[in-house]
């Protein structure tokens, strides 16, 4: 009989195999675990060159996924100037940050800056395109706020895009101007941003491939073995050649799923690719499309108008017809559909379009991604689970933007947000998800808020939707690996499942919530090699 490679015993081993939820021991065979259970069930796996540590009791368990986060733009994010919480907080610090950028960079260099959050400044608004001509004034600025749903960009900026007081709104999309003057304060709202993002010159081909490689990085060091990236892939060029590069220099080392752009899309599909495409460690997945905006920006699709500005309701990318088209073409054509809906008025259309192409044209097994399903009515949450949709949510949100939130919102609302417990009663399968560099997209915070449903502020929003530990942790192990199809190869200790594993500072289902924040990873394995930390 063959050896294993590696054997890990004496373990407190949380296997998210529902067969066997806990084991003391697993033995790994080049990439894949070959045995999980007693001690002695390795012991005949181990031979002279095996490896064997001794977990003296530690924890051992799959690797995290997270489902839904922006994996590429946030390597380049890192390369960008940190305007977030708690790095600034007020508008003269942003500003500050953008002068001394200015000083390093080439006269009409564009200055980018990602992260900032109104709701946490001091000041209480959104830096302008004034307060940005003070910082960079011979320079083009543009800032992108947390949520990625709009940007904040200078005189020079606005100049070069040529907008003015006479430049029409593009269609799900907003250029806030001033109410006495119509000028252009230099806020640009979802599509409205493309008019200056398009000016943008695309980052090289190595800054990519280095950005792709601290992306690694900082994934593995918090455990992330495996990941969804929900949009390079129709926001950055030369991306898809990026992925490429640093796999093959070994700077790809978190597994991951790559959602497309219809213009990719249909690359792939004239090409006779059949998605997913790929192997264990990139894949071409979904296709991505964006229903409306973000709850933190107010640009979300409501129904009801939000409670801090009366008469409001956000902003749809698309009409119901439009929604129709799309997504039928798409789901005719084969593809798993990932698209963004986070206000209730963008979910009903979406539900509604849903419903209308698995009529006209039933597949079995579609496994459809509702990207966020964030302010989900209580009558829609059966509809989803109905249509065999699959919820992708963030219940990391309420940590850090939740308080503005129930600002937005109002707390009835805020409530039905990632209403994780209904869809769980109801069957659903449930990935957990960041939405990096929206938030911190350590798990950690995914699983505290799962779990409290807590603010950073401490206030808490909908108690009433909050699980058990042990069914957050599958939302970022097994549910991830469910939502991409790959159930049958990840997220789960199991015999001929890959060994992208983890070991925890702790045991996170016998700790208080609130020590979850304190969690660190010691090791984090991919595929049988040690990524992050070490074995001993």
């Amino acid at each position: 009989m063959f050896k294993a490679d590696l054997v890990f015993k004496n373990g407190n081993i949380i296997t998210m195999n529902k067969r066997q939820p806990r084991v003391e021991a697993v033995a790994v065979w080049g990439d894949k675990i070959i045995a999980a259970g007693s001690n002695g069930d390795v012991e005949v796996l181990t031979g002279p060159g095996t490896k064997v540590v001794n977990l003296a009791g530690r924890t051992l368990m799959p690797g995290f996924n997270d489902a839904h986060s922006h994996m590429l733009m946030y390597g380049t994010v890192l390369m960008e100037i940190d305007v977030s919480s708690p790095q600034v907080s007020s508008i003269e610090e942003i500003k500050a940050l953008v002068a001394e950028k200015g000083k390093t960079c080439a006269p009409g260099e564009w200055i980018r800056g990602w992260g900032y959050d109104d709701s946490k400044l001091v000041d209480k608004r959104q830096p302008n395109r004034w307060d940005l001509d003070l910082a960079a004034p011979e320079h083009p600025v543009t800032l992108t706020r947390t949520c990625g749903h709009m940007i904040a960009v200078n005189s020079k900026a606005l100049e070069l895009a040529g907008i003015n007081r006479n430049t029409p709104d593009p269609y799900g999309g907003e250029i806030v101007r001033d109410p006495a003057s119509g000028e252009p304060v230099g806020i640009l709202m979802e599509t409205a941003q493309d008019l200056v993002k398009k000016l943008l010159p695309p980052y090289s081909g190595p800054t990519l491939v280095e950005a792709i490689k601290l992306m690694s990085d900082k994934y593995l060091s918090q455990g992330i073995t495996s990941g969804a990236d929900a949009s390079t892939l129709f926001t950055i060029k030369n991306e898809l050649k990026a992925w490429g590069e640093a796999r093959e220099k070994g700077y790809l080392r978190v597994r991951t799923y790559l959602m497309m752009g219809q213009e990719i899309a249909a690359n792939t599909q004239s090409l006779g690719l059949q998605c997913p495409f790929g192997d264990n460690m990139l894949k071409l997945g979904s296709i991505k499309m964006f229903s409306d905006g973000g709850v933190g920006g107010a640009s979300a699709a409501l129904i009801e108008p939000y409670a801090h500005q009366p008469g409001y309701r956000g902003i749809l990318y698309m009409n119901q017809e439009e929604f129709d088209r799309n997504i039928k073409n798409a789901h005719d054509a084969g593809f798993q559909i990932s698209i963004h809906a986070i206000g209730d008025q963008a979910i009903d259309m979406v539900l509604n379009s849903f419903e209308k192409a698995l009529k006209a044209n039933p597949r079995t097994n579609h496994r459809h991604r509702v990207e966020h399903c964030q302010v989900c009515a209580p009558r829609q949450r059966k509809r989803v689970v109905d249509l065999g949709l699959i919820p992708v949510m963030q219940p990391g949100f309420f940590y850090s933007l939740g308080d503005s939130h129930i600002n937005n919102l109002g707390r009835e609302r805020v409530a039905w947000e990632f209403p994780v417990k209904s869809m769980l009663d109801l069957g659903a399968i449930v990935p957990g998800s960041s939405d990096r560099p929206v938030i911190n997209g350590n798990p950690i915070y995914g699983l505290y808020c799962a779990v409290t449903r807590k603010c950073d502020s401490g206030d808490c929003v909908g108690t009433g939707e909050c699980i058990s530990i042990e069914d957050a942790l599958r939302m970022f192990t097994h549910a991830g690996a469910y939502a991409t199809f790959e159930e049958n190869i990840k997220g789960t200790i199991e015999p001929g499942k890959l060994a992208d594993l983890i070991i925890p500072s702790s045991d996170p289902t016998r700790i208080e919530p609130a020590e979850l924040l304190n969690l660190k990873i010691e090791m984090t394995m991919v595929g049988g090699n040690v990524v992050y930390g070490s074995l001993s």
